[in-house]
């Protein structure tokens, strides 16, 4: 498919799902996405497809795409029907699944702009006792052969909480394919880690993927040096936004506070619907 200027300009600042660095990873394991063109410039589209039964649906995930390429990209992509998860309530289309969620980005771009300035003066305040605790906080990459203890205490805490998240094999092999992109803080306190978090790095941004923080952390505060220390590195790395992800004030709402506290935007998508384009 043909590229245009306007979509490797948009490319910079596209969400996880939309990224070539997914794309990447997604091949590595043999499952690789399929790229269209949209019209009229509006840049690309990055398709998923799975089999369902004896249909082939694509899943598109934080993109608009306007009604009139539907259903061109689904001879293209040879896609019986859609999941559409649009960025804005302009790509609603087909029938609703569920109501529209919502993600909290951090702009990091101003070179000269305090960041601390935004932060809510309660996750400020955390943010100063943690930091006067004499934490050491360091900076990996994921070991592509060994894994990560991170990793497996995610599995865990996604069964016990009973959550769906990403394959352990899909962050390796993200990290297989894209060199030095997964980037690991950790928060040690005479010598044993309390803390840590994981971030997927792909073009200008940094997508927040997985947290941990033990009793002597939460105590501590020390997730907020965690995450602070890493927006001042990957600001460093050039990252130009950090997308938090979703906030659920339901499910999570201490979690929600943390995201919401760092001084990042609220930002509504436009939900989740079944596109059946013929």
């Amino acid at each position: 498919m043909s590229f245009h200027s306007a979509s490797l300009l948009r490319s910079q600042f596209a969400p996880l799902s939309q990224s070539y660095a997914l794309g990447a990873a997604l091949t590595h394991i043999g499952q690789p996405p399929l790229r269209f063109s949209m019209s009229k410039g509006r840049g690309e589209v990055q398709i998923i497809r799975r089999r369902m039964g004896p249909f082939r649906v694509g899943l598109i995930s934080r993109a608009d795409v306007p009604r009139d390429d539907i259903r061109r990209l689904a001879h293209e992509a040879q896609c019986g029907a859609f999941l559409l998860n649009p960025e804005t309530q302009a790509g609603q289309a087909g029938i609703p699944l569920r109501t529209p969620s919502s993600v909290v980005e951090l702009n990091v771009a101003d070179p000269v702009k305090d960041l601390k300035a935004g932060l809510k003066q309660k996750w400020r305040n955390r943010l100063n006792y943690a930091q006067s605790q004499g934490l050491k906080i360091s900076e990996t990459g994921l070991n592509t052969h060994d894994g990560h203890w991170l990793l497996d205490m995610e599995v865990a805490q996604s069964r016990l909480k009973k959550y769906a998240n990403w394959p352990t094999a899909l962050t390796m092999a993200y990290a297989r394919a894209n060199k030095a992109q997964v980037r690991i803080f950790e928060a040690r306190q005479t010598g044993g880690v309390i803390a840590a978090m994981l971030f997927l790095c792909h073009e200008s941004v940094a997508t927040y993927h997985i947290g941990w923080s033990g009793e002597e952390g939460r105590a501590l505060s020390a997730h907020h040096a965690v995450f602070w220390r890493a927006v001042e590195r990957l600001k460093e790395r050039g990252t130009k936004r950090v997308d938090l992800g979703q906030v659920a004030t339901d499910r999570a709402p201490g979690l929600a506070r943390f995201k919401l506290g760092t001084g990042g935007t609220l930002k509504q998508l436009g939900g989740s619907w079944l596109v059946l384009p013929h």
